[in-house]
């Protein structure tokens, strides 16, 4: 599931990149991306996308007129999902799609949910202000401190959940569109004392800004 707001100039080529990657998984795999209300070129290419890839049919776009935020987007990607798994990628795949099979090795294994980290020691952030990175683990450590004790990496856009803890996190409301939708997901599922596995990408780099999306670190390799 992939939530998009004014993604124009990177949704093609993110698409096609996943549907490389669904074309060799071996899985039976569909894709949803939830366009929050984009207001340039984004749903108009996807559908594009949908019914000119010859891998066109294993996506669906999941349209809204008005922007909600991207906790509501994630929300309704959750509710809407149908696989066994599903799992959650920023539009920039900032960590690479191709490194889905961990995840899904790690829920497979017994976790709930599986994150990839970039806090965990192997880890490695570069190309990034320093500023910026100071503040990442700042905001880590709060969360850490405030919500979650002993996790390294609460925000990461590389996430995957066995189906019926995706449907516990959405939660049952529609209008689930609040700011630091991660940490009320967290919370959420600490009150359904969820098992969290954490993985770990080996570096990350800064990613080109889009307009909504902020700047995203690119994770290169394992």
């Amino acid at each position: 599931m992939i939530p998009a707001y004014n993604e124009e100039k990177r949704i093609r080529p993110s698409l096609e990149e996943v549907a490389r990657f669904c074309s060799i998984f071996g899985r039976e795999t569909e894709v949803l991306i939830v366009d929050d209300g984009s207001r340039d070129n984004t749903a108009h290419l996807v559908r594009d996308f949908i019914a000119t890839h010859p891998e066109g049919a294993r996506f669906e776009l999941l349209h809204y007129d008005k922007n909600r935020g991207k906790g509501f987007a994630v929300a309704q990607g959750l509710r809407k999902s149908r696989g066994k798994f599903v799992a959650f990628s920023d539009t920039d795949l900032s960590a690479p799609i191709d490194q889905l099979p961990l995840l899904i090795q790690g829920l497979e294994s017994g976790a709930d949910i599986a994150i990839a980290s970039r806090r965990l020691p192997a880890s490695k952030v570069v190309g990034l202000p320093y500023s910026r990175q100071l503040m990442g683990k700042f905001f880590a450590l709060l969360s850490r401190l405030l919500v979650l004790p002993g996790f390294s990496d609460t925000q990461c856009g590389f996430k995957a959940y066995r189906r019926e803890i995706a449907y516990k996190l959405a939660g049952a409301k529609k209008s689930m569109d609040i700011p630091s939708m991660w940490n009320t997901f967290f919370w959420r599922a600490g009150c359904h004392c969820v098992w969290w596995r954490f993985l770990s990408p080996g570096f990350f780099r800064k990613a080109p800004r889009s307009t909504g999306s902020g700047i995203h670190s690119k994770c290169c390799e394992i």
